[in-house]
């Protein structure tokens, strides 16, 4: 019966615990941060996460905190970030992955882009071997061929990891020729093909995931300048894909890319399927 969102408030970043009755404030974990950028303005780009009992967020500042959800008292911090860490033009977006006992986050940096830490204690478990820029994808989970894959990206590229140990299993190339703007989640489409999409001209892609002699190795399926999501990743319905190409409602067949049709322009805002109805926020 309770909702967590991050704010700023004044010149704190401010952890917010709400009644979902009422909306009256339970409680508030605050820190002196403040994020601001002239075209995302002010304010924390991350969301926090529940877990068993546990709110975990990554703050603007690259701090990971695990506090009660029930009371706010924070029960462990770590650092994510290294002291010469470069920040993405608009700020730390990235938010926190629960995983089979760990916290990930994926902030960037040229030395371990991810890192893993104990849900419970906070201890690093591992870092990963990839690194360079960071961007504003979160980390995310795809079951492809029949194996549970990390997936995260730095400038330039997506890449699958062992979960439990941060080891590189796969790259793919995804470049956005726009302050490096890996924004929408990729997903799934089949059990072994997942869809890649961005704004800033991009396009999607669909790509195929496949067993090689040693590892995994990627390939195109599709790609098409017809579906460029900006901000908000698209949805999949019985094989059609439904997405915000820049503003613009648009329908793709998921097997081969095509235009099926393109609706009105309602600007860079959300998509959600419930049933068989699109909610657009």
């Amino acid at each position: 019966n309770r909702i967590y969102t991050l704010e700023q408030i004044g010149s704190f970043e401010t952890l917010t615990c709400l009644s979902l009755k009422d909306g009256s404030v339970q409680w508030q974990h605050q820190r002196e941060e403040r994020w601001s950028d002239s075209m995302g303005g002010i304010g924390p780009r991350s969301t926090p996460v529940h877990s068993e009992g546990s709110l975990y967020y990554l703050s603007s500042g690259g701090k990971l905190t695990c506090l009660e959800a029930f009371t706010g008292k924070v029960i462990w911090e770590q650092n994510a970030i290294t002291p010469d860490y470069e920040y993405p033009h608009w700020g730390i977006s990235c938010s926190p992955l629960v995983m089979d006992g760990l916290i990930i986050v994926s902030p960037g940096g040229e030395t371990g882009a991810v890192k893993a830490y104990d849900v419970e204690t906070g201890e690093p478990r591992w870092t990963s071997e990839l690194n360079g820029a960071g961007v504003y994808l979160s980390p995310a989970t795809l079951n492809l061929l029949g194996e549970k894959h990390l997936v995260a990206a730095v400038e330039g590229e997506l890449a699958g990891l062992d979960p439990t140990t941060g080891k590189t299993l796969w790259e793919h190339p995804w470049k956005i020729f726009m302050i490096n703007a890996l924004i929408t989640q990729p997903f799934e489409l089949s059990d072994d093909i997942f869809l890649l999409s961005a704004g800033y001209g991009k396009g999607a892609e669909a790509v195929r995931l496949r067993k090689a002699s040693k590892g995994f190795v990627t390939e195109n399926v599709w790609k098409s300048k017809n579906l460029k999501t900006k901000f908000s990743s698209p949805v999949l319905k019985d094989g059609y894909l439904y997405g915000l190409s820049e503003s613009s409602l648009t329908c793709l067949d998921s097997r081969t890319g095509e235009l099926k049709w393109r609706g009105k322009k309602y600007g860079y805002g959300r998509i959600l399927l419930a049933q068989d109805k699109l909610l657009l926020l």
